[in-house]
């Protein structure tokens, strides 16, 4: 068997990994606006690069910070994917995108909470 950084069995990963490639698989085949198009793959590969490089932290203070900033890239994606109709994107699979967004960020919020914070 072999051996994984112990980012690739959280919850979160898994979840922020997979969509991630979801929508890399549609936007791919839609003729998106350059931006729009860099800018979410950027947001969406931000939640799961975060994720990892927080998980190799030795301190709490610095887990929580990687974890902040995986938070707000989270938040960054979802109102992407507000605008993302606007390019040819059907709703119903927008609205699926955002529901798993939701989820990473209450996951993530519940890792942030673990490591401390009152400010959530």
């Amino acid at each position: 068997m072999l051996s994984m950084f112990i980012f690739e069995t959280f919850s979160v990963y898994q979840l922020a990994k997979k969509l991630y490639e979801e929508v890399l698989v549609v936007i791919r085949k839609r003729k998106l606006d350059y931006a729009v198009n860099d800018q979410l793959q950027r947001a969406l590969l931000s939640i799961m690069l975060n994720i990892a490089e927080g998980s190799g932290k030795y301190t709490r203070k610095e887990k929580r910070c990687f974890y902040l900033i995986a938070r707000g890239s989270c938040h960054e994606s979802a109102a992407l994917m507000k605008i993302l109709p606007f390019h040819g994107i059907e709703l119903s699979q927008v609205n699926c995108w955002y529901q798993d967004l939701v989820t990473i960020g209450k996951m993530l919020t519940g890792m942030i909470k673990a490591f401390g914070t009152k400010e959530l």
